[in-house]
């Protein structure tokens, strides 16, 4: 239960009648609904931080379950007698919202006074400290021992588990299933901190084969990880931990509390998803030989994209005409002789960009687009045909349709039909605006054709596209100016600050103290505490909970990777000796550094973007609540997962909420609010082609893993992707390209996933909105305290549709995200797809 001094910090957020006839309708069947869905908050709110370890040890009823009958009785009494509720509240000093409230994990957090921060070598995993140092050492032997030996362990503890258990199996089933073993602390606790040490340790090496500062250690990590993928693998195809887990599920499934039976359920699942209680031996032998070849071409296939060499193109001056001074300055040159040279361009992400945006020539922009559209062809084109092909293979032995329906009956859309639908109608919205912007673009070129004296040839190509929709930008010569208001480290604090007073936490960096484990000495460490729920009150001093740490390496550098990310290093899970393992992620970023002729950096907006992006996954991860790996942080349905980065993107685009954020780096004045608006039209500027082009990516992966080859024997799934390019876009692809050999979404957990960025977006911009209209878009109120609690803290706890509704108070709309990008919504029937 809540102590005194956490009750005084509660806020309620059902204190009066108003807000009771809100929470609970007249008509019957929508309060029967809602006290049915606040029946699942409370009974989630305790269990998640319930102090497990004292009801384990137990055949009593836990008191959990002693508070939810209490609870259920008020729902009821309310039905009839809403005075009868009110004055329950008034006498408990609780709310019927939260009769049972999150309880403070005293235990289980590291509490500090506002003193020195925690030293991040005690609270990082084992694993993952020794990761880092041996990573920093290049020591590749120690790395491959590494994962050797905690397979070795953890296999010895899992067939002591299964040997104990059987036996106490046997008990159970003579004493007619009345068993006071508790199975579930002795049996399923053990294999869920298995589960959380395998998948720290899978994040880990993942995370640094692709952030490593040699090739060795990088090649080192990705072979350690292809270990602890195949153990994976292996644990769940393990018939004898299946039978036992049903045992657990026959015998003490009724006495569970609600995040424990999610965490029995999910695990059965996982190995009925692979076939067990399904299949014979020999097909789940063949089953599991497939996936683990599926592992090892997918882990190759990400190896390759992190370890090809970008692509060096070499241009004359003349060539790069329209790019700026200040970026050829910057560029590396080939001394031809008699005082000329030519420009040698990287085809990394930001030269690509910028050549692109800028550069007029068109055979420079098509060289360019060729360049990155063919990265790895060679390596990983028939990798991609290959996994494809495999993955529909075991879907249909397994009993399904395809990989894509075998994916999304755990998403939340459920299904290739419900996907399709929404991206139909995503593109049916939309198309109207995209076909009038490629109408001005087509317009634009032709007449920069007819005054550089250029053939036209009348259409647009996907080289055309960037540099055109710059063209129509030119008048909006304000917006540029925007960098001069975003000083990297200032802006940077304002980030903090700004979240940190949304969030309740406080963030403190830690550089120092990590010095001897960051792969690189640009990589930066904080550490984030949290100033909702301390363990009391000493004097005048609130005492703090350490919540996690993460990690910035947010500079472009030789062999990183090569995209923006947040990666989970360490996951969240509550053990069973009482000790927490806390949350860590990275922020990975590719800024470009300083120029020489800049005093400070300057953020460009995407960067600003990028920044408020992956913090947003970055405090998903660092307040999580969750007591097992499985659900920590960002582990919830993958078309959940963008939500909380893609909502903290909206701060850029708000007035109010930008000037939180921005300064010049000079007079530290506000953006003036021309600039501000030059920047909302900017946003717009080719949004519609913009998102096609999301939609064809999103369609592409459905459509691919719906069985596509089977269907089309004769076909390759370049020509899938081809052929829709065509369809969706209205932009052709040029020859000799094949842009699935480096389609890296589809080999890091977002197979039949893509269509999340669009799903996610339109909830993020219906809860934006919802912040702007409660005014709680710079400070803690109820609105950011519901936020944090509903869908921050739970992870993967409570599906995700279920969070949804529960903060909104109703189901998602489109109206906000169509709103945002400058199209009419009316009439719109997007709806019924979500």
């Amino acid at each position: 239960m809540l102590s005194e001094a956490n009750n005084e910090e509660m806020e309620g957020t059902l204190q009066s009648s108003v807000m009771f006839d809100q929470a609970f309708p007249n008509n019957n069947t929508q309060r029967q609904k809602r006290i049915t869905s606040w029946k699942s908050h409370v009974n989630l709110e305790q269990e998640l931080f319930e102090e497990s370890d004292k009801q384990a040890n137990t055949v009593t009823k836990p008191l959990f379950q002693r508070e939810l009958e209490e609870t259920e009785q008020v729902f009821h009494s309310y039905r009839n007698n809403k005075q009868q509720a009110l004055n329950y509240e008034k006498k408990t000093n609780k709310n019927i919202k939260e009769i049972v409230v999150w309880n403070v994990d005293e235990k289980h957090s590291t509490t500090q006074e506002n003193a020195e921060p925690v030293d991040p070598h005690v609270t990082l995993n084992k694993y993952l400290l020794t990761v880092l140092k041996v990573t920093r050492q290049d020591n590749v032997s120690e790395i491959t021992q590494l994962s050797k030996e905690f397979i070795e362990t953890a296999e010895k503890t899992i067939d002591n588990l299964i040997d104990r258990f059987g036996k106490v199996q046997q008990q159970t089933i003579v004493n007619n299933n009345n068993s006071n073993c508790n199975l579930f602390q002795s049996f399923i606790q053990p294999i869920a901190e298995i589960e959380g040490e395998m998948i720290t340790m899978n994040q880990s090496f993942s995370a640094l084969s692709l952030l490593g500062e040699t090739l060795s250690s990088r090649s080192s990590c990705s072979e350690a990880n292809r270990s602890i993928e195949r153990f994976r693998i292996d644990l769940f195809f393990n018939e004898k931990l299946y039978h036992l887990m049903k045992t657990v599920k026959d015998v003490e499934y009724s006495m569970l509390s609600c995040v424990q039976k999610r965490l029995l359920d999910r695990m059965l699942r996982d190995f009925e998803r692979n076939g067990l209680g399904r299949c014979d031996a020999s097909l789940l032998k063949r089953i599991s030989k497939l996936k683990k070849q599926i592992s090892k071409l997918s882990i190759k296939y990400n190896t390759n994209l992190v370890e090809a060499e970008p692509e060096i193109l070499e241009f004359s001056p003349k060539d790069l005409d329209g790019v700026s001074e200040s970026y050829l300055d910057a560029l590396p040159r080939k001394e031809l002789g008699n005082g000329k040279f030519n420009y040698l361009v990287c085809m990394k992400s930001s030269d690509y960009a910028t050549l692109m945006k800028c550069a007029k020539s068109e055979q420079v922009r098509k060289l360019a687009n060729i360049s990155s559209l063919s990265k790895c062809k060679d390596l990983n084109a028939s990798l991609f045909e290959k996994v494809i092909s495999l993955r529909n293979q075991v879907a249909k032995l397994l009993g399904y349709k395809s990989h894509a329906d075998y994916i999304l009956e755990i998403r939340m859309a459920k299904n290739v039909e419900t996907v399709k639908q929404f991206l139909g109608e995503i593109k049916e919205k939309i198309e109207p605006l995209a076909k009038k912007e490629m109408d001005e673009l087509l317009n634009l070129k032709e007449e920069f054709c007819k005054e550089n004296n250029i053939e036209f040839d009348g259409k647009i190509n996907s080289w055309d596209i960037s540099f055109f929709t710059g063209q129509l930008s030119n008048h909006l010569t304000k917006a540029n100016q925007i960098k001069n208001y975003l000083p990297f480290e200032p802006t940077l604090k304002k980030i903090l600050k700004l979240f940190g007073n949304l969030y309740s936490v406080e963030i403190r960096e830690d550089s120092d103290k990590v010095k001897d484990i960051v792969w690189d000495s640009s990589v930066r460490f904080f550490s984030v505490y949290d100033n909702k729920r301390g363990s009391g009150v000493t004097g005048k001093t609130k005492q703090q909970r350490l919540l996690g740490h993460f990690f910035m390496d947010v500079f472009q550098r030789k062999g990183k990777y090569h995209s923006n990310a947040c990666f989970p290093i360490q996951c969240r899970f509550v053990k069973s000796n009482d000790n927490c393992q806390l949350p860590v992620c990275c922020i990975v970023a590719q800024f470009t550094h300083k120029s020489s002729g800049e005093s400070t950096h300057l953020l460009k907006v995407t960067e600003l973007k990028t920044l408020l992006h992956e913090f947003g996954h970055c405090f998903h991860n660092m307040c999580t609540l969750s007591p097992y790996a499985r659900f920590s942080g960002t582990s919830v349905e993958k078309d959940c997962a963008e939500l909380p980065s893609q909502f903290q993107e909206n701060w850029i685009w708000d007035e109010f909420t930008l000037n939180l954020l921005a300064g010049h780096y000079e007079t530290k004045e506000k953006v003036p609010k021309d600039i501000v608006e030059e920047l909302k039209q900017s946003r717009i500027l080719g949004i519609g082609l913009q998102t096609l082009q999301r939609v064809h990516l999103a369609m592409f992966d459905i459509l691919v893993h719906d069985d596509y080859l089977s269907k089309n024997p004769n076909n390759t799934c370049f020509d899938l992707y081809k052929q829709l390019k065509e369809e969706i876009t209205m932009i052709q692809l040029p020859e000799g390209v094949n842009p699935c050999a480096s389609f890296g979404h589809l080999f890091r957990n977002y197979d039949s996933g893509f269509y999340s960025y669009l799903y996610s977006q339109v909830f993020s911009c219906d809860i934006f909105n919802y912040f702007k209209e409660n005014n709680s878009l710079n400070s803690k109120t109820n609105v950011s305290e519901l936020y944090r609690e509903i869908i921050l803290e739970r992870g993967g706890t409570v599906d995700g549709m279920d969070m949804l509704v529960q903060f909104l108070g109703r189901k998602p709309s489109t109206n906000a995200f169509f709103s945002s990008i400058g199209v009419n919504y009316n009439q719109c029937k997007i709806n019924n797809s979500l």
